[in-house]
């Protein structure tokens, strides 16, 4: 063993876990220590609509949204719902292993999701850290038999657990630059539109320079 090696295994206020160094009053637990978990459910066309009737329903990724304008199906005879402040995770199909945070009252979830409910975890800090391992996700769907994940895959998901407050800073940094990103995305569009605008007046020979 390398000194470097020893170094890193006896760094003071640290231990060693089978996710690497962790701080000392870290935890590394099960998900099914601190969730509960809500599996989706098949509907039938006639079980569901596109007229805004009953409660949105979601059946995969491509339906993940917070604006009611955009949600596409909606149903009456569901009886399995996401409510505000789940995370959604894509268990079968296209996408396995996305992940989403509903702000939406209540959804209806098919069969290729799940909703994971925090119910001692800062949600914030939990859907970050599994975003940040969402690769391990897509490496358990392929291994099961038929590709996708189990309730099982996901309740015994092993999760660090860090002091309630420090992963309530964690998840309100994560925060300020999520809206940093979004704001900086939305200025970026509008520029690739007025650069739009401008190709099609310049070119267009609509607009030309004085001296023309």
């Amino acid at each position: 063993m390398t000194e470097a090696e020893v170094k890193v295994e006896k760094k003071d206020g640290y231990k060693k876990t089978k996710l690497g160094l962790i701080p000392i009053d870290w935890k590394l637990i099960k998900l099914s220590d601190v969730i509960s978990l809500e599996s989706g459910q098949h509907l039938s066309p006639d079980e569901y609509n596109n007229d805004g009737e009953g409660v949105p329903y979601f059946t995969g990724p491509t339906d993940f949204c917070n604006s009611i304008d955009k949600v596409t199906k909606w149903s009456e005879e569901a009886s399995k719902y996401a409510e505000s402040g789940d995370i959604l995770i894509t268990v079968k199909g296209s996408g396995v292993g996305s992940l989403f945070i509903s702000d939406l009252n209540k959804i209806a979830i098919g069969r290729q999701l799940m909703a994971i409910k925090p119910q001692k975890m800062d949600r914030g800090f939990l859907y970050n850290f599994l975003k940040q391992r969402s690769q391990v996700f897509e490496i358990l769907a392929s291994g099961n038999m038929i590709p996708g994940l189990s309730r099982k895959d996901i309740l015994s998901f092993k999760t660090l657990y860090p002091p309630k407050e420090e992963q309530t800073k964690i998840a309100e940094i994560f925060s300020v630059w999520d809206e940093a990103i979004s704001k900086t995305g939305k200025l970026i569009q509008a520029k690739k539109r007025y650069k739009k605008g401008l190709m099609q007046r310049l070119l267009s020979g609509k607009v030309r320079f004085p001296e023309f």
